[in-house]
């Protein structure tokens, strides 16, 4: 599993989505937006994901979806990632999502992996879209009304009362 650490607001603004209509003058929509695009990419990918912005917030840390998806306010977002990989056993397994050139260095220094926004946007809406592909093609959970109605068809229900035969 990797832990991908966010670069929100260098996310946020390669976002075509944030340039459109009244979310370009709201900040906190975007960032609404763009988390719960991260909550859906978190359960659809299996990756835990922490979307980290320069600034402070209603809460310094909030978590979602059983830790799978978490947001930060720090002073300094870049120092907040660079300090997550520093301190992470395994440098490997985390994956940061910037376009701070001085940042994507460090990481690469520490053994982490980067991605651009615009490549990690692209990876995420097709996961997305892939995970509610795949659950369209999962039957859904079946009425009370269905449930009696193929307990009749295969006999195990007589004129809606159970057959005490079996």
């Amino acid at each position: 599993m990797m832990q991908i650490l966010v670069d929100g607001y260098n996310v946020l603004y390669a976002m075509p989505e944030f340039h459109s209509g009244k979310i370009r003058r709201d900040t906190e929509a975007g960032r609404k937006l763009l988390a719960g695009m991260l909550m859906r990419y978190a359960r659809a990918s299996g990756e835990r994901v922490t979307l980290v912005f320069d600034g402070r917030g209603r809460d310094s840390k909030k978590e979602w979806g059983g830790g799978a998806m978490s947001m930060a306010f720090a002073p300094d977002a870049d120092e907040y990632i660079a300090d997550a990989v520093r301190a992470s056993s395994a440098p490997g397994s985390v994956c940061v999502v910037t376009s701070d050139r001085e940042l994507r260095e460090e990481i690469k220094s520490l053994g982490g992996k980067r991605k651009g926004p615009k490549s990690f946007l692209r990876e995420m809406k097709e996961s997305i879209r892939e995970k509610a592909a795949a659950d369209m093609d999962k039957p859904g959970k079946l009425t009370e009304e269905e449930v009696v109605e193929w307990l009749k068809e295969f006999g195990f229900l007589e004129d809606g009362r159970a057959d005490e035969q079996g």
